[in-house]
């Protein structure tokens, strides 16, 4: 069977390279037609300091569509390559026939999709994940996105099209804690992960507020073993969406002995393409002033108690079944556990205001720790 090869210059992920990397244009390149090259765009730099490159991991994966084109292409390399051979593993039938460009995904999946939406443009589909994998030092290599383009489908330049997130966090060495895994959600119900829809014109994304597949949080698992904290800040990286958080957002940590720290920001964060954002360095010894209320109610379905404070509040609601839902949830809950009263708790940081609306069967309300 007869393989074809394309070469790509300085695309994927962001990991640790030599500091005497030779330069892209003395990398030794064999010319051949069978072979397309690529490179990320001058102004594509995720870089965490002077010593971090964008490379390629071995294994790597893209996907290229175009005209009469829709294949799958592998990375043959090792990973810190910055230029590598990528030969075809797999052809779909292609669906795009009138488009003047050529696309590349990163990473490929065998689930992206593509639609023709002008004469000459297409919109892309890809995912954003919503469980990503604690690397240490950089971010999940196969949640990360970016796109090329190509004119004539034989030069491609890269671009990252989603932002980065970089929590850092401390521990006394004295009581260390090991971190099983970090939720992030966003204080206003914004949608983090999911099918994501790329823009071919311009790399721009989006999603669609009816898409059963968009959630709400990023899972960040750090493995059998887990993450352990000491006094030195230890850092963990979430790609996220371009997508703007005005209320702030609220990260739960979760340990390994099953106990859980929260901690929220009130500040409104917009994140941008190509972009990481460090969130504070925060302990997990912080003491975090929790604030309790308690509802009893009768009926089968409760209605989303409304926590205000000066700016967003942090904190979840545990309903009298046991489910726990944050507070940028609006959903309405019901119960199917055939009881008929129910008492449910609030806990809140930074509020000053309890608000019940649209609340029938309510019997009694306990505000003393509030």
């Amino acid at each position: 069977m007869k393989k074809c090869y394309l070469i790509l210059a300085l695309a994927a992920i962001l990991a640790s390279c030599a500091k005497n990397d030779v330069a892209l244009d003395e990398q030794p390149i064999a010319a051949s037609k069978n072979k397309i090259y690529a490179s990320i765009g001058d102004d594509t730099r995720v870089q965490l300091n002077q010593e971090l490159k964008s490379v390629w991991n071995a294994g790597d994966e893209i996907t290229i569509i175009g005209p009469k084109e829709y294949s799958q292409w592998s990375f043959d390399g090792k990973t810190g390559d910055r230029v590598g051979v990528f030969s075809r593993v797999e052809t779909f039938e292609p669906m795009l026939n009138k488009v003047n460009k050529y696309f590349a995904i990163y990473p490929g999946m065998g689930n992206i999709d593509y639609s023709q939406t002008t004469a000459t443009n297409a919109e892309i589909i890809t995912q954003l994940r919503d469980k990503q994998d604690y690397v240490k030092g950089t971010y999940c290599p196969k949640a990360n996105v970016m796109f090329g383009t190509s004119a004539d489908g034989s030069s491609y330049q890269f671009k990252n099209i989603v932002s980065y997130l970089r929590l850092s966090i401390t521990c006394d060495p004295e009581e260390p804690k090991t971190v099983k895994s970090i939720d992030l959600l966003g204080n206003n119900g914004e949608t983090l992960a999911g099918r994501m829809y790329i823009n071919s014109e311009n790399g721009s994304t989006s999603f669609r507020g009816d898409d059963v597949t968009t959630v709400e949080s990023i899972t960040l698992n750090c493995g059998n073993g887990g993450v352990q904290l000491s006094e030195t800040p230890q850092e963990f990286y979430f790609v996220v969406p371009v997508v703007s958080c005005y209320k702030g957002i609220t990260v739960c940590v979760n340990f390994t002995d099953g106990s859980t720290y929260m901690r929220s920001t009130t500040k409104s964060i917009n994140f941008r393409p190509n972009y990481i954002h460090p969130m504070a360095v925060f302990s997990v010894d912080e003491e975090v002033e929790w604030q309790s209320a308690y509802i009893t109610h009768y009926g089968e379905r409760a209605v989303m108690p409304k926590v205000i404070g000066s700016a967003a509040v942090s904190g979840f609601v545990v309903w009298g079944d046991g489910n726990v839902s944050m507070f940028n949830e609006e959903n309405d809950h019901v119960y199917t556990d055939g009881q008929d009263k129910h008492i449910i708790t609030v806990q809140a940081a930074g509020a000053h205001q309890l608000e019940l609306k649209h609340c029938t069967g309510v019997s009694h309300i306990d505000l003393t720790n509030f």
